[in-house]
């Protein structure tokens, strides 16, 4: 998934690649069968450009227009406008919510990923258990903090966190 007007541009693992905001010839638009990889910005040729992309991310919810972070429910009801940001746990902070992020990506990473906390910060200490209740987002007005939904009724639990957590890869 890509922002409006950038879209993905394959390459053959032997094709030289540009450097970032240099034009890239001899690929396609059609994502080819079998095993991805990305391209270190500064470019190159053959396998020495490829990036080891395992490492943990934290993810968080954002509004894909401007990727300004908000409730990870949007993410989970699946609605068009959202999309889950993936952020490097190296040297990178997560934004609190209502703020924008930077220095992520929307392509989902191949390592694990974490949830984080709503008020940001260093990924390293942002990122939280999936467990954690840190990730709930309470708004007194819609869910109480003692298990109601704020209509009078009651949610569970496992319902949930079935319903708010995506399971680790």
């Amino acid at each position: 998934m890509c922002l409006p007007g950038v879209a993905w541009y394959y390459l053959p693992i032997r094709a030289k690649v540009p450097a970032v905001g240099a034009k890239a010839a001899h690929g396609s638009f059609e994502q080819p069968s079998g095993t991805l990889v990305r391209a270190r910005g500064n470019g190159g040729e053959g396998p020495a450009v490829i990036v080891d992309d395992i490492e943990d991310r934290v993810e968080i919810c954002v509004l894909k227009k401007t990727r300004t972070r908000v409730s990870d429910d949007e993410c989970d009801d699946v609605e068009e406008r959202y999309a889950w940001y993936y952020i490097r746990m190296d040297d990178r902070r997560v934004p609190a919510v209502g703020k924008k992020a930077e220095k992520g990506s929307f392509r989902e990473p191949d390592g694990m990923t974490h949830r984080a906390r709503r008020s940001g910060g260093p990924a390293e200490t942002a990122a939280i258990d999936e467990e954690a209740d840190d990730t709930r987002d309470v708004d007194d007005d819609v869910h109480g903090t003692d298990g109601t939904d704020g209509t009078g009724g009651t949610h569970g639990t496992d319902d949930w966190n079935r319903l708010r957590r995506r399971g680790r890869r």
